[in-house]
């Protein structure tokens, strides 16, 4: 049949009337449903085609290199589009990894992309792969990578949406710093450490939960995130670094859970709504300053006995004058 003598899908069923014998109208739904199906091919390999280049396209776009697993690693771009899709397949060879500052835009200085389309063949991102892409407003992440790492996102200050892979296990040191319209962000369960500076000076994010499977929060992975007005703490934490929560003036409670043993040197410094904290029982130190300038601290508990509480190192390190424990009250002052 002729391209020109085709009946459109839309208008079969126009022809499929009560006058028609039951012949035609199954012959007819026979084409409709083969029509169906030539379309949904013709959308498949438009996929596979935007999602796969020929080496001569792939060098007119990206910079790229082949690597030891016989794998190809992009590099860089080039030209000035402000959409960027990172194929899946170039001239049939898997492409997994975007390598470090990749786009980072302190080096291309004309480079302005609003978004990146990921392939979930790609398992690796370099350091600082998209630092200070500062038109760059949401990601996500592919499911196989296991790590952000160091600076990935640094800078990124029109984002506002990071989708993060289920599989992932770490967050760089300063992955996410200074991502300043980043308002929430869920991490998966199964990340086990958050480096330092991860999410610091981030001063539009509102909400973090922390999950049980981490069990490091670095130096001031949450400093400077003035915005912030809900935080939970997994089970999993051992301690509260130093920084930690510097100057996240708008929390207003914190608990800190019973896996913890150390509240380091000016990790809630500055918090100046801070009216609430439980301590949970395993804290045997507190560090200098750990709660200095916390300046509407009123309601301080302890999961644990007066005894236990007043054999902390560094118990008297915060501005309250007693601590509610459970049998009595610690007078401090």
């Amino acid at each position: 049949m002729a391209k020109k003598d085709m009946i459109p899908a839309k208008e079969i069923d126009t022809y499929m009337t009560d006058g028609q014998s039951d012949e035609i109208k199954a012959l007819l739904s026979e084409y409709k449903d083969k029509l169906a199906t030539v379309g949904a091919k013709q959308k498949i390999k438009s996929v596979k085609d935007e999602n796969s280049l020929s080496l001569i396209d792939a060098k007119l776009k990206f910079k790229f290199r082949l690597l030891d697993d016989g794998t190809y690693e992009i590099t860089g771009k080039k030209g000035n589009k402000s959409q960027i899709s990172i194929p899946e397949l170039i001239g049939g060879v898997k492409v997994t990894s975007i390598g470090s500052r990749a786009f980072d835009e302190d080096i291309f200085a004309d480079l302005k992309v609003v978004s990146f389309v990921i392939p979930d063949s790609v398992s690796k991102i370099g350091n600082s792969a998209f630092s200070s892409c500062s038109k760059l407003k949401e990601i996500t992440i592919p499911k196989r990578v296991m790590a952000i790492s160091e600076g990935t996102f640094w800078g990124c200050r029109s984002l506002e949406k990071a989708v993060l892979p289920p599989l992932l296990t770490s967050i760089g040191d300063s992955a996410f710093r200074n991502c300043t319209s980043l308002v929430s962000l869920t991490i998966p369960d199964g990340v086990t450490s958050i480096d330092r500076n991860a999410f610091k000076d981030c001063t539009s994010l509102a909400s973090i939960t922390i999950p049980d499977s981490v069990t490091s929060i670095g130096t001031g992975s949450f400093e400077g995130c003035e915005s912030l007005t809900n935080v939970i703490i997994g089970n999993g934490v051992a301690s509260i670094e130093m920084f930690v929560f510097h100057d996240c003036k708008n929390l207003a409670s914190i608990t800190i859970p019973d896996s913890v043993t150390s509240i380091c040197e000016y990790a809630f410094y500055g918090c100046t709504s801070l009216a609430s904290i439980t301590i949970g029982s395993g804290v045997t130190s507190i560090g200098n300053s750990a709660l200095s300038y916390c300046k509407n601290l009123s309601n301080v508990k302890f999961n644990g006995t007066v005894e236990q509480f007043l054999s902390i190192k560094g118990h008297k390190n915060f501005m309250a004058s007693e601590v509610i424990c459970t049998d009595g009250t610690a007078k401090l002052k």
